[in-house]
């Protein structure tokens, strides 16, 4: 909220979300009459991509939000694969359209064969199927995603849980 001064007034605004922002102004004194009035869109592109950033089972992206995403990493089960999207993003998590090739890795999985997958990003994001192993079959362990590209700054997902799959487990006496 701001006065007028002599009918007028000036707002200074900072976009952090790419797409198309539109204004409104309201007259906020609770006066009658009261006036609202639409101002024409303006288009906000996303700035120079600078991040790598990786979106996992539970987590949602959202350009223009401070930590890039909501939601928490979901519980995934051994060998069972799962979908990882990477994302080349400005500062402010953005998706940027830039196609750089991308390598991913699961930093803690000693198993991981083979150890990364390298793909081309397409208009900045691509998925990548991730099958999480572990050694002892019955063993909870905790897992990460990292992705890194030239140029970039690399991103490691949150840890994320990885359960042994019970579904085919047999009880031998």
């Amino acid at each position: 909220s701001k006065a007028l001064t002599n009918g007028t007034t000036v707002f200074n605004w900072t976009f952090f979300t790419a797409g198309v922002i539109y204004s409104t102004a309201t007259d906020a004194d609770a006066t009658a009459p009261l006036y609202t009035e639409y101002g024409s869109s303006v288009a906000v592109s996303a700035n120079s991509p600078v991040n790598m950033q990786v979106i996992l089972p539970g987590e949602t992206a959202v350009d223009g939000h401070p930590q890039g995403k909501t939601g928490a990493p979901l519980t995934q089960t051994v060998i069972k694969p799962f979908t990882a999207t990477v994302r080349a993003t400005d500062q402010w998590w953005n998706k940027c359209n830039v196609t750089p090739s991308v390598t991913v890795t699961t930093p803690n999985d000693p198993y991981d064969l083979p150890t990364s997958q390298a793909l081309s990003l397409v208009s900045g994001e691509k998925n990548f199927t991730i099958s999480p192993t572990t050694g002892p079959c019955f063993a909870i362990s905790t897992y990460t995603v990292k992705a890194e590209a030239s140029g970039y700054n690399s991103y490691t997902s949150p840890e994320f849980t990885v359960v042994p799959d019970t579904s085919s487990a047999r009880l031998q006496v």
